[in-house]
């Protein structure tokens, strides 16, 4: 999943989920009622008919979830899918994904750059360093599952919080 959602403006919302069944040959029928039941994973109920210039940014990336999660994956690979998002929208996101990622029991690598987003969704942090890229080092984040926004005012929060930003800091 990329930082632009990528939707094709001429198919809706179900058309542009079924994306990867068109292009993975998968059965259209078995396809088109997971990208229903994904449609109600990713908060879109309602939405199947709508096209991508109806949707704000964050219902965008919704659906683009919607689509990688399509055939799927043991791995999501996403990077930084949130980006282009207001605050308010990524940290809901957030939330979302890491909610979506521990019914489906999915493993995500996510590519940011917001070190509060790293700690809120992740079990563990890999901090690199700048060209040629390394892992300089790695943070575990045992903060306890579900989160909430409510985590982002705990010490513990915070204190994860300062140990990447000083791996950050012994890289530049």
């Amino acid at each position: 999943m990329f930082q632009k959602p990528l939707l094709f403006p001429w198919r809706n919302v179900v058309e542009n989920i079924l994306l990867p069944a068109d292009v993975l040959h998968l059965d259209k029928d078995a396809a088109r009622k997971r990208a229903l039941g994904l449609l109600d994973l990713v908060g879109l109920e309602g939405w199947e008919n709508h096209y991508p210039s109806e949707l704000s940014g964050g219902m965008q990336q919704r659906v683009a979830l919607a689509r990688v999660l399509l055939p799927d994956p043991d791995v999501l690979l996403l990077d930084e899918p949130f980006g282009a998002l207001d605050e308010m929208t990524r940290e809901t996101l957030d939330l979302e994904l890491a909610r979506i990622t521990a019914l489906t029991e999915k493993t995500v690598v996510f590519v940011t750059h917001n070190v509060y987003e790293a700690v809120l969704i992740s079990d563990r942090i890999c901090v690199m360093t700048p060209r040629p890229g390394r892992v300089t080092g790695v943070v575990d984040v045992p903060i306890e599952r579900p989160r909430s926004a409510t985590i982002l005012s705990t010490e513990e929060f915070s204190e994860k919080v300062r140990e990447v930003r000083d791996l950050i800091g012994a890289v530049g």
